[in-house]
């Protein structure tokens, strides 16, 4: 008699699991547990690479908490953006790196992240550094895909103005992990801002960062 062929996929999936259970009984216990071993070893390094969603990485995350270099979500590769509009007598408009622009006009700071993700935003002029994001330099946690804008007024203090974002998968200390890195970046105060050596900080590879800048250049004598 002719074989009969699976009339849809259902079937076919219907006969593989039967094989399979079939199959499975055959074998002995021992070989039954470490199949299941090697089944929740693999489904768990799948949880640990954000396989199935950020729920079960911050699972996996509590059960091993250590990074796994080259696959851990902790290394940088969160998307972050950081930009910037301007607003004065003249309108509100983009912001752009370098610019010039008074005391009394309002700055439009906006970040976005890819991933639910620490994040630390300050700001860096003539009188030091300053958190312009929450009450603290401290990370504050935020949520995936969600702008954030930050609404400040340009005060009298003139010179170069940077602001960062720098965002970490975990919570991390600003003073021991990323002050040490500004301060060898620009290691002397300046009465006009911060000097220019580089405006990329060199953070370690847990970090993803952004930053803006422009020249604050005081009351403007412009009619």
């Amino acid at each position: 008699m002719k074989k009969q062929n699976p009339e849809s996929l259902e079937d076919v999936k219907k006969s593989v699991f039967k094989k399979t259970w079939n199959w499975l009984g055959k074998k002995s216990l021992r070989f039954k547990i470490a199949l299941g071993l090697i089944a929740v070893i693999v489904l768990f390094a799948l949880a640990r690479i954000n396989a199935f969603g950020e729920p079960f990485y911050l699972y996996a995350r509590l059960i091993l908490p250590v990074q796994i270099s080259g696959i851990d979500p902790s290394q940088p590769v969160i998307p972050l953006s950081l930009n910037y509009e301007i607003e004065n007598e003249y309108g509100r408009r983009g912001g752009k790196l370098g610019g010039a622009y008074d005391t009394g006009d309002h700055i439009f700071l906006s970040f976005r992240a890819g991933l639910s993700c620490w994040i630390t935003v300050f700001g860096i002029d003539a009188k030091g550094i300053h958190n312009v994001f929450g009450d603290s330099l401290s990370p504050r946690l935020i949520e995936k895909d969600q702008t954030y804008t930050i609404n400040f007024e340009l005060d009298e203090t003139v010179g170069v103005e940077i602001y960062y974002a720098i965002v970490a998968s975990e919570k991390f200390n600003f003073e021991e992990e990323i002050k040490p890195h500004l301060e060898n970046n620009f290691p002397e105060g300046h009465s006009k801002g911060p000097v220019f050596s580089n405006y990329e900080l060199k953070l370690p590879s847990k970090f993803v960062q952004g930053h803006i800048y422009f020249n604050h250049l005081g009351i403007s004598d412009l009619p």
